[in-house]
């Protein structure tokens, strides 16, 4: 039973984290969002649109996370607050969510924002800073994509590793049922029972801590 068990458990892990993975493809992407804010900012100012009529343009069409913001801060530009001001907060609340809980980075939003500011304050600002901002923002974007795949095999690796013992366990149980009787019945087989176990979490966070490192 106990065998039965540990494969079950591992099936449900690795369903999990497939669907995980199938919403997060589904999900809009933050950082993809804030590029077109970029693109969008360089096209109408180049059109003549100051920047702040620009971003009014841009919030209408974007959605998630970016779009609320640039919501927030045209609102707050509607309220009579200076574009610096507005771009300044929206920034400190992207730096006050801490990494592990937004998908939006904040030195990205720093990027942005200092670029509209620098645009506002020479009137009809300068599409050029926009190009050249959306251009970092999808080399970081393509960056970090690139290190997910070189890492996503190193999990793969460790989980695989982690799964080995309980497929290895149900073989065993299969070809010799009476051989686990030893483990599942006296208190020295439960104890090297949980050990593995414990080992294997422990294989699991430091696997999870190192790629996590790799990504920084």
């Amino acid at each position: 039973m106990t065998p039965t068990l540990g494969l079950l458990a591992v099936a449900a892990v690795c369903t999990r984290f497939v669907l995980r993975r199938r919403r997060r493809g589904r999900s809009v992407d933050p950082r993809r969002e804030l590029v077109s804010v970029a693109v969008h900012l360089a096209r109408s100012t180049r059109l003549g649109m100051t920047p702040v009529e620009a971003l009014e343009d841009a919030a209408g069409g974007l959605r998630a996370e970016v779009g609320h913001e640039c919501g927030v801060v045209c609102a707050q530009l509607r309220r009579g607050l200076s574009l610096d001001e507005a771009l300044e907060q929206w920034y400190l609340r992207a730096d006050s969510v801490p990494p592990t809980k937004s998908p939006l980075p904040a030195q990205d939003v720093r990027l942005l924002c200092a670029a509209a500011r620098f645009a506002g304050h020479h009137g009809r600002g300068l599409p050029e800073v926009f190009d050249a901002v959306a251009a970092a923002l999808v080399d970081r974007i393509e960056l970090t994509e690139e290190v997910g795949a070189l890492t996503s095999q190193a999990r793969a690796s460790v989980a695989a590793l982690c799964a080995l013992p309980l497929v290895g366990l149900a073989m065993i149980t299969m070809i010799a049922p009476g051989s686990t009787a030893a483990m599942v019945a006296t208190p020295l087989g439960w104890g090297c029972l949980g050990v593995a176990v414990a080992l294997d979490l422990a294989a699991l966070r430091a696997g999870a801590v190192l790629t996590a490192r790799a990504v920084r």
